[in-house]
């Protein structure tokens, strides 16, 4: 039974699709939303982290540490 409700939530849901970008064209697009820079590095660092944004360039493979 455990298996078969496996199977169902993992049909149900939906997968986004990631976005590949560079670091900076992800803080620009970010900055042209807002101008509260705190929210670009907050966002930023959560779509990343969370593997919503996959990064190329110098920082592919890597994460973001707000610090």
């Amino acid at each position: 039974m455990a298996s078969k409700l496996n199977a169902t939530s993992k049909a149900t849901t939906r997968q986004r699709p990631r976005i590949r970008t560079s670091l900076l064209e992800l803080i620009r697009s970010l900055n042209s939303v807002t101008d509260n820079d705190r929210l670009v590095v907050a966002t930023a660092t959560h779509l990343v982290n969370s593997g919503r944004t996959r990064l190329s360039g110098s920082f592919r493979g890597k994460t973001l540490v707000i610090d």
